[in-house]
């Protein structure tokens, strides 16, 4: 069996993935087996899957369905005595280990409209926001750009009504929504106008690396934290940092049944990501990184830094 191998099983609703799958190809195989069923799981299509699993993985689908690691069912493994076992015979305590191994994040206690109704929107809505430093109108000047990524499961008629009672500021048009499947979607986000069987492909011609350090938000940050993370990305300091909405099933699911506990009343989760393109250029943006944690001074009273995932 190869490190890619994944079976769909569309009538029990359930697939084997081998650890060495790549999300990409996941989202491929239950496209092609069924057009209803899909995968809650995270944008990158190159992550492996057994990393993700790992580390909780979320995204779009993270307040409708949960974790990806919430949807593993079964499990095999294979002990230093070259014993196969699985959910049955290793026992609930290294099954509810294995799914998960995270360490307990940080938190951020300190607005922003998005902040205070992103993790309270209905269950069908995901509005993610990434936030980088882009040119400016005037040459040699800088900005925050601040994108929304938005996902809804559902029409269009009813997404704008939903908006238009929980986020009319947000100022939704027809003309904004483009509808298309699930697996179209996860194309769409990480290479929008390439074909579905790019998700197939996890050797693409552009590579990258990164390394992604995250924090977990329960108070919304103040109006002069944000002032002062804005400060911080004119001053060319600051790494991207994506904001995911948590709430609805996450709220649902116990802190105790994965070791994963960011749960209810964690707001938002904050990934910090430096990417570079060549390998030798890899400290200068984890440099940037540290300095946001070192010179968080008094709008983030941050404790600890931790390495959540590195490709």
């Amino acid at each position: 069996m190869s490190k890619d191998y994944l079976i769909v099983d569309v009538e029990a609703k359930t697939a084997w993935v081998q650890a060495g799958a790549s999300l990409g190809q996941v989202y491929f195989k239950v496209a092609n087996s069924s057009k209803t069923l899909g995968f809650p799981a995270g944008f990158c299509p190159t992550v492996g899957v057994g990393g993700h699993i790992s580390g909780g993985g979320f995204g779009a689908l993270v307040r409708k369905y949960g974790l990806a690691s919430d949807q593993v069912i079964d499990a095999r493994i294979v002990t230093v005595d070259g014993k196969i076992l699985d959910k049955r015979t290793m026992g609930k305590d290294l099954f509810w280990a294995i799914r998960v191994g995270v360490l307990p994040a940080l938190e951020l206690f300190s607005h922003g409209k998005w902040q205070f109704i992103a993790d309270r929107l209905h269950e069908d809505v995901y509005i993610g926001l990434t936030m980088t430093v882009s040119n400016g109108s005037r040459a040699g000047e800088k900005t925050v750009l601040a994108q929304f990524s938005f996902m809804f499961l559902g029409g269009t008629d009813r997404l704008l009504r939903l908006m238009e009672e929980s986020f009319p500021e947000l100022g939704l048009n027809r003309s904004d929504c483009i509808e298309m499947s699930w697996v179209e979607s996860h194309v769409y986000f990480y290479a929008p106008g390439r074909p579905v069987e790019f998700l197939w492909d996890r050797d693409h011609e552009t590579k990258s690396f990164l390394k992604v350090k995250a924090d977990y938000v329960r108070e919304p940050i103040s109006k002069a934290g944000l002032e002062g993370i804005w400060k911080r990305f004119m001053g060319g300091q600051s790494p991207a940092m994506l904001w995911t909405p948590m709430g609805a099933r996450m709220n649902e699911i116990s802190e105790s049944e994965l070791p994963y506990p960011h749960r209810a009343g964690n707001i938002y989760n904050i990934m910090y990501v430096g990417n570079w393109v060549q390998e030798k250029d890899k400290r200068y943006p984890l440099s940037k990184g540290r300095v946001c944690y070192s010179d968080s001074g008094g709008w983030w009273p941050l404790r600890e830094l931790r390495v959540l995932a590195a490709a």
